[in-house]
């Protein structure tokens, strides 16, 4: 797969932020909430810390939080980290992405369907 490797994580949460029109309040809020739904002692993140991040200054403390960044932005993991980025996981993107624009009675159909493949 030929993809251009973007050098730092600030350069790419900044990538991210503009291409989904996300402000720093946004990514506060969303991993904060991806921090409690992990069950994180710490589960506030502010909009200063995550200006810190997209200003290079530090990134995210524990990989928890890197967790929730990730899952927040549903981005990969190991690509947010290094910029490394597996042709597996950017389709499992694709298709997480589909499946969520999807009603709930067709997510659980398609559960279904899923489990029955994995029989």
């Amino acid at each position: 797969m030929n993809e251009e490797i973007i050098e730092t994580f600030a350069d790419r949460l900044n990538m991210v932020k503009r291409l989904r029109n996300l402000t720093l309040e946004n990514i506060a809020t969303g991993v904060s909430g991806a921090l409690k739904e992990r069950g994180a002692a710490r589960s506030s993140i502010t909009r200063a810390a995550v200006h810190r991040w997209t200003s290079g200054e530090t990134e995210p403390q524990n990989r928890m939080m890197w967790q929730a960044l990730a899952d927040f932005l549903s981005e990969d993991l190991n690509w947010l980290q290094n910029g490394v980025r597996t042709e597996t996981t950017a389709t499992s993107r694709r298709i997480a992405r589909k499946i969520a624009g999807l009603s709930s009675e067709h997510q659980k159909a398609l559960e279904s369907i899923i489990d029955s493949l994995k029989e």
